[in-house]
Parts: C-alpha cells; structure tokens; sequence
C-alpha cells in the first residue's frame, strides 16, 4: 500500500512538472479564433446537402433524420471541411 501512494505521488509530481513546461493559456486564444470560420463552411455545406436530390429522394422513401445525417448529409459535408483544412495547413 505504501508503495502504490509513493508511485502515484511521484507520478504526480512528474506529471505537473510536464504541464508546467507548456504554456497553456497564450495558446487557447489563438486556437479557438479559427473555430467560427469552420463552423460556418459546414453550416453552409450541411444546408446545401439539405436541399439535394439524393436527400429529398431518401425523405420520399421514409428514411429517419438520423439516417439521412449519417449517410447523406455529413460525409459530405465534411469534404469542404478536410479540403479547407488542408489548403490553410499548407499554407
């Protein structure tokens, strides 16, 4: 028992001594100002998918939401999201 508190504490200790040497808070910011662009190109794709035929086609057969999401709507909606990702990381 008493080994297994000294491993922990020391795993502890190495541990917080890993988080310090990162600085955290300088880089959220700049991290997250990028989110609202994202969210935006799949918004704009999510609801350009809506209105396509294949889509329209899987309502008319009675397909429930969840499935026309998973199978329809999000593969390729998140096309334009990987492609966009890609071009600014090259950049």
């Amino acid at each position: 028992m008493w080994r297994a508190d000294l491993s922990k504490r020391r795993l502890m200790k190495q541990s917080e001594r890993a988080f310090r040497s990162f600085p955290s808070a300088p880089s959220s910011p700049g991290s997250f100002a990028g989110i609202p662009y994202y969210v935006r190109i799949a918004r704009g794709s999510a609801l350009a998918m809506r209105e396509s035929e294949f889509v329209q086609a899987a309502r008319a057969a009675g397909a429930p939401t969840w499935w026309i999401l998973a199978r329809h709507v999000l593969p390729n909606a998140l096309s334009p999201l990987v492609w966009r990702r890609l071009w600014t990381s090259a950049l």
